[in-house]
């Protein structure tokens, strides 16, 4: 227990440390220091690096976590297994770098028009697609060794330490744009270079090419398993950078900045969502083995309550403060202002519904969710096809928020239906109707100066929201119902 305290409190540190940097690089210097379709670039590059990634380990990072155990007490097997899980991929990505090259010119003319620039850096994928691919594999190997600290620091620090002092070099004008580019691809090129130079150090990448010593049946189980994680994980994969790709395509790299700025004050909210989740699985996993559907609905209903308040909470304070933030930005990332309200709504229909992800995936009918999955990606697809030529980046927003709603509401059916388990209670009704009003004040208020508008919109946030929902008895429920999950989770 020593070591799981250690390592979750240092988890934390880094996480928060991590959350700053990442607000210094996202709302300052990313957009004073780079121009917006460099900004752009840089999203384009990732989203796209990540679904390279996730294609090519064909399931071997979550497979890492799920086998090792079997592995652990015979040496020579570990070693075959090793070479399993790190070749595999390989082969995986080499398959993506031909689909790549095959695939090139067809790319480019699909951003020619809209986003030149892609073209010019389209070659720094391969490296950057391999490098997260071999990040993910050595992380999920510490993990697997108990080591879940060494991710967190190079991928929460020390990536964006590094992107702060290449951009530090830009902005001194030491280095050119050309230069900064390639810096940015050898930070994530740094972080499996790191992990994997700590696995050596502990003597655990030692290979064996005898793979028969992996009988037949168990290769075929962790096929398996791999094939299902990978399409899982793949369809959330696409649904959170399908948005960013097609936005560089049909409205240009500028419009990708803006949007991408907007979509992270949007997704603050989420912060409560991350970090109940961690709780909520391992006991909702817990009583689906015991069969106790009470204490399933209890926790249903709770997670639901708890993430619905602090999102709305979160919610109306973000967008009191979108304003403020933005005239700090170049001008052209006041056009997300809009983006901000309408993100932040999907990320607070999603919190709404609390833990129907979990309860479904963890359940006998854990299949259904690669199914929901997927009518989320065709959902997402279509939605962004459609608005985002006539609305721009408002429509990427309301594609995604609207994916969701339709989503989750399926989500919600099916659990109701099949489970007769519901998340809501009269509080939804209560916090909803409190938020939407005081939003809609919000915006109906007429703007003077930035510093009286800060305080007026504070001024009707707790006379509107914060002492109404007080008084209601809300935040009491809170606090209960955060004491007794917590109170669970030490049982």
């Amino acid at each position: 227990m020593g070591i799981i305290a250690r390592q979750s409190t240092t988890n934390v540190l880094y996480t928060y440390l991590g959350m700053g940097l990442g607000a210094v690089l996202t709302l300052f210097l990313y957009p004073h220091i780079l121009s917006p379709e460099a900004y752009g670039l840089t999203r384009i590059l990732v989203s796209a690096g990540l679904l390279g990634a996730h294609l090519s380990h064909l399931g071997m990072r979550n497979t890492i976590l799920r086998f090792t155990p079997v592995f652990k007490d015979d040496s020579e097997r570990m070693r075959s297994f090793r070479t399993y899980t790190f070749l595999l991929p390989l082969a995986g990505f080499l398959l993506f770098g031909l689909l790549l090259h095959f695939f090139q010119e067809p790319i480019i003319s699909l951003y020619e028009n809209r986003s030149p620039l892609v073209g010019d850096y389209l070659h720094l994928l391969v490296p950057l697609t391999l490098a997260i691919l071999y990040f993910e594999l050595a992380n999920s190997t510490l993990r697997s060794l108990k080591d879940s600290t060494s991710g967190s620091f190079v991928q929460d620090l020390l990536l964006r330490l590094v992107i702060i002092l290449s951009l530090m070099l830009l902005w001194l004008e030491w280095i050119s744009l050309d230069t900064f580019f390639r810096l940015f691809v050898s930070a994530y090129v740094l972080l499996p270079l790191w992990l994997l130079h700590l696995l050596a150090r502990h003597g655990e990448l030692r290979f064996s090419l005898r793979l028969t010593a992996i009988s037949r049946s168990l290769r075929g189980s962790m096929k398996q398993y791999g094939l299902f994680t990978m399409l899982s994980g793949l369809t959330t994969m696409i649904v959170w950078n399908i948005d960013i790709l097609m936005l560089g395509s049909l409205a240009g790299l500028d419009q990708t900045a803006v949007y991408a700025i907007a979509f992270y004050m949007g997704s603050v909210i989420t912060v409560p969502q991350r970090s109940l989740e961690k709780i909520l699985t391992p006991l909702i996993a817990d009583h689906l083995r015991d069969r106790n559907l009470s204490r399933i609905g209890d926790l249903y209903r709770q997670s639901a309550h708890l993430q619905f308040l602090s999102g709305s909470f979160l919610l109306v304070t973000v967008w009191i403060l979108a304003d403020p933030i933005l005239t700090l930005l170049p001008d052209i990332y006041r056009e997300g202002s809009l983006v901000i309200l309408i993100i932040g709504c999907g990320k607070l229909l999603d919190m709404a519904t609390g833990a129907n992800g979990s309860i479904l995936l963890l359940s006998r009918f854990y299949r259904w969710d690669l199914l929901f999955n997927g009518l989320l990606v065709i959902l997402t697809f279509f939605t962004n096809w459609m608005l985002i030529p006539r609305f721009g980046v408002e429509g990427a927003a309301v594609a995604t928020t609207l994916s969701l709603l339709i989503y989750n509401t399926l989500k919600y059916l099916f659990v109701k239906y099949r489970l007769h388990l519901s998340p809501f209670t009269r509080s939804h009704l209560y916090i909803l109707l409190w938020t939407a009003g005081t939003l809609v004040v919000l915006q109906q208020i007429p703007s003077s100066n930035l510093w009286s508008d800060l305080l007026l919109d504070t001024g009707v946030f707790l006379a509107l929201w914060l002492v109404p929902l007080t008084f209601h008895g809300e935040f009491r429920q809170w606090r209960e119902w955060r004491d007794r999950l917590r109170q669970r989770e030490s049982e």
